[in-house]
Parts: C-alpha cells; structure tokens; sequence
C-alpha cells in the first residue's frame, strides 16, 4: 500500500492580525504576547485544527512537582510575502542533552518552523539547500516559562543550523530538527537537567546471546504487545499500552498557548530505520495534538524519569494513490482524501549521518 503524505497548515498554528503591515515592522518580544493577546480579542480568530480523541479531557496544566520546563513556547510574528499583513506563528522547542552538546544556549526546534521550501522550474537541478528561512530571525520571540503571559526569560534565535535533507518525505521527517542557538543561555537550572532522548544500548548490532536489537528494546520499553491480533498490527503498525506525555504550550487548551500542558495518551507508531514515527495506523493514537504544538516533547516515564521519544512535527493527511484505489471515482481519487492524524520522531535514533547539522541560517 502506498501513502502520500503532505503537510498541512495545522502543523504551525498561523493567525493574521492585522489586514495591513505597519511601515516599520519590529517584533518586540517584551510586547508581543500583550499584542497578540489584544489583537486575538479584536478579531474573532481562525479555529484551530485538532486531533482530538480525548477532546482536551486528558490534557491538564504542568505546573506540578514533576513538571517540564525544558519545553519553552515560540512565538514568531512576521509580514507574510504575499500579502504583507502581519502574520503570527506558534511551535515549541526543547532544551535536550543533544542541544546541550552544541551549547548551554542551544535548543532543539523542527525545521519548518522555520523553513519553507525554495520552488525550483527544473527539477534536475539539486542543491544541498532546499529551503529558505519563512521569516527573519530576529521576528521569533522563544518565552521560558509555564505562562508566557509572566515569563521567566525570553530569548532571540542567533542562528539555526538544520539537516539538509528537510521536507522531501515522510522518510525525511527523521530530519526535520534544527538546533537553535540563543542570544544568551537558558538558566542553570534548565542546563542541569536537559530531556534525555532515549537511546538502545550499545552494541546491539552485534546482538551478542541475551541481548535485545534496537527495535527490541523499544518494543519492550513502549509495552508492545506483538502477539495480539488487530487490524493495527495486520496493517504493519505497532500498538504500545504505555502512557504517553506531549508536552506543549497548547494554543486549544486556552486560546492562546499562555499555559504549559500535558497531554497524556497511549501510541500507535512504526519504526523504520530512520527513526521512530508515531502515527493512527487502522486504530488512532488517544493523544490529542493541536494546531501549534510542533516541537512539543513527546516522552515516555520509566522509573520516574522521563525518556524524550519524539518531538511532535504535524498533523498530517494522509491519502492511498489513486492507483490504489480503482474503485474510487476520478474526482475523488484526484483530491486527498485522508484523515488527521499526529505524528512525533526521534531524530537521533537508528540512521548514521543524523548528527550533521549543515545548512546554516543566521
């Protein structure tokens, strides 16, 4: 079976706030938040696309003991190309022990938060950079904090560095990360205790007798059940019974994404060799995920400490060929006919050459 995978704009919650650019655009993100807020209660705005099957009911605010703070809301307000109104984007990013190695001041963000693609006439022509920066650097506002409304920092990008391979297909989405250098460091207390992306042991390659593979261990550390039968599994996906968290700054849970919260739920994903992809298969995932929760930290907790397993990329839609589908009338078959679902990788696991970073923005 074939699927074609596309982006749609539910991946990066995008709000128009004004119909006409002012002559001297500059973000401030002193003011920001309190702009957006004002402009959103002008203007009646756009609703967000959701994937919800618990409906918000297993999503609560992460304010407690055991919360995450290395999840911080971005915020990016620009001129949009086409028309020149001031358009605001909203992702997350995350402070991880990956980030940690290129710096106290490095984050971890999903490329198209930032990136669009260049549109080439002809198609034989190829260069390592395919993309373009969506907005001026200096135009995204990164707010640490549980409410960004009182935030207890906020930083600038500097410059992003991202894998060159951003975009191209759902294979690929094991790409879509760019480490995200600061203007200043994020506070001791965050570079102390940076999300730590679960890895397999060493070694298992080799698979020395008593030792699992890779995929094994992350079976055994989702809760696989491999022996049941179900329409999932029939269809090549793998259901886990561990809870899941989504950890973001979710624009649903208060109309704005002031507010951290945890979104709990249990997965569907596969594994291919590029990384781990959480997805509906037949049955869907139980988490809800939202129009701007791109780069929210997708973990798992074993032995009270959280594993980061993915960071959240889209919402999809996903439609069979129409080759695949002749019974399907022409007019039909033309238009994606699909179905939300949510989707997180782990861009660090189970492909060599991932940890090259070499298309470079400032």
């Amino acid at each position: 079976m074939l699927f074609v995978v596309v982006f749609i704009d539910s991946d990066r919650s995008v709000e128009y706030l004004k119909d006409s650019a002012p002559k001297n655009f500059h973000v401030n993100c002193n003011t920001l938040v309190g702009h957006l807020t004002s402009s959103r209660a002008a203007s009646e705005s756009k609703k967000a696309a959701r994937f919800t099957p618990n409906e918000g009911q297993l999503t609560y605010p992460d304010d407690s003991a055991v919360a995450t703070p290395q999840v911080f809301k971005v915020i990016s307000s620009f001129l949009e190309t086409t028309t020149q109104r001031v358009v605001s984007s909203h992702c997350q990013a995350i402070y991880t022990d990956r980030s940690k190695a290129f710096g106290s001041n490095v984050v971890e963000m999903p490329a198209h938060c930032f990136l669009t693609a260049i549109d080439n006439d002809d198609a034989l022509v190829t260069t390592s950079k395919s993309s373009r920066l969506m907005a001026p650097l200096k135009n995204y506002c990164v707010y640490m904090g549980q409410d960004i409304r009182h935030p207890e920092a906020f930083f600038s990008p500097k410059k992003i560095a991202c894998q060159s391979t951003f975009g191209h297909s759902n294979q690929d989405l094991r790409s879509d990360s760019c480490m995200v250098f600061l203007d200043k460091p994020v506070p001791e207390s965050i570079v102390n205790k940076p999300l730590v992306w679960w890895r397999a042991s060493l070694d298992t390659h080799i698979r020395p007798e008593g030792k699992l593979t890779a995929n094994e261990q992350f079976l055994a550390l989702m809760g696989a059940e491999t022996e049941q039968i179900s329409c999932n599994l029939d269809a090549g996906y793998t259901e886990a019974s561990t809870d899941l968290q989504m950890i973001s700054h979710s624009i649903d849970f208060d109309d704005f994404g002031a507010q951290r919260v945890m979104s709990l739920g249990k997965p569907i994903y596969h594994h291919p060799l590029r990384g781990i992809i959480l997805n509906t298969g037949q049955i869907p995932n139980t988490i809800d995920t939202r129009s701007g929760d791109s780069g929210a930290a997708v973990v798992i907790v074993k032995h009270d400490k959280k594993l980061l397993i993915g960071m959240q990329v889209a919402i999809m839609l996903a439609s069979y060929s129409q080759g695949d589908q002749p019974t399907r009338d022409t007019e039909s078959s033309t238009r994606f006919q699909g179905w939300y679902y949510n989707m997180a990788i782990n861009p660090h696991f189970g492909a060599s050459g991932i940890n090259r970073y070499s298309d470079v923005y400032y």
